[in-house]
């Protein structure tokens, strides 16, 4: 379970330099721009990355020359750009099939939101911080309703791949 845990963290904070390299395609930005960038995506993203989040995944960026800094003035203030290198370019490019995927995925997230995934989230969130101190009746009872909840996706993604997706 840590193993599988520490894989998604590591894969969210990979989409979320991905994303950050797209927002910096088109020119320099300072952290709080995009910060606000990020928010405007707030229907995209599944989560809103604070500046905890943020400024060590620009780090890392930088550490693996996907991104420079450049520092300026600004009203009597120095300011810290983010740039995307050549290299961070065509990682972009390189990425693309990813980025569209995460995109994709972001979109599905928004579009759920409002039909209960965050109560789903939340539920499921408060089911895992309890499973290990159910006794084993209990355990099996949430192990067949996953299997059952399984069994249900299974059918509706039938159904979107025979072209019942559009609502007929």
């Amino acid at each position: 379970m840590e193993d599988d845990l520490s894989a998604f963290m590591k894969a969210v904070r990979r989409d979320l330099k991905l994303v950050l390299l797209y927002l910096l395609r088109d020119g320099p930005k300072h952290g709080y721009l995009l910060m606000k960038e990020l928010r405007s995506l707030k229907g995209l993203l599944a989560y809103e990355p604070g500046p905890g989040t943020i400024y060590p995944a620009l780090k890392s960026l930088v550490r693996e020359g996907l991104v420079e800094v450049r520092i300026r003035g600004s009203g009597g203030r120095i300011v810290k750009e983010y740039v995307i290198t050549e290299e961070g370019l065509r990682r972009l490019e390189e990425s693309s099939e990813r980025l569209k995927k995460v995109f994709k995925l972001f979109t599905a997230i928004r579009l759920l939101e409002g039909e209960g995934l965050k109560e789903f989230g939340r539920a499921f969130a408060e089911l895992l911080t309890r499973v290990p101190d159910m006794d084993e009746r209990l355990r099996a009872e949430v192990a067949e309703t996953l299997r059952e909840c399984s069994e249900r996706f299974k059918e509706i993604l039938a159904k979107s791949f025979r072209g019942g997706g559009n609502g007929s």
